[in-house]
């Protein structure tokens, strides 16, 4: 059997940069934001594995968003809604959180964070 060069080990740009569409079964402001979130992702982050989650990320983020449109109507003794967007917001966090949106989670580390010979000489062995 002949050696694998390389390059068989690089994904073909067309696998890579695919970027899902939203499924039918969400509303249209639902589909928005999945299509702004997974435009802001690298290519290849959103598949099969996490479209369920990004489904339920995009209805919370549509509820959030209404629940404080409704909000910002109410008088400020009603405890009812408050208990509802707060509820909704936690579990935005929490999809957020499993999905890794924040920049600092999306990020890869650098090279030399596993490679300590990459960063060049320590200190003490500078002479």
């Amino acid at each position: 059997m002949p050696r694998k060069g390389p390059l068989a080990l690089v994904d073909p740009l067309s696998t890579v940069q695919q970027r899902p569409e939203p499924p039918d079964s969400l509303a249209e402001p639902e589909a928005a934001i999945w299509r702004r979130l997974v435009a802001g992702m690298r290519p290849g982050w959103a598949n099969g594995a996490t479209e369920d989650l990004i489904g339920l990320y995009c209805y919370y983020a549509r509820l959030v968003a209404e629940l404080q449109a409704e909000l910002r109507q109410l008088k400020p003794n009603d405890k009812r809604q408050p208990r509802q967007l707060r509820d909704a917001a936690r579990m935005l966090v929490a999809l957020a959180t499993k999905l890794r949106l924040s920049p600092s989670s999306s990020r890869r580390a650098p090279i030399y964070a596993h490679d300590p010979t990459a960063a060049g000489p320590r200190p003490w062995e500078i002479t």
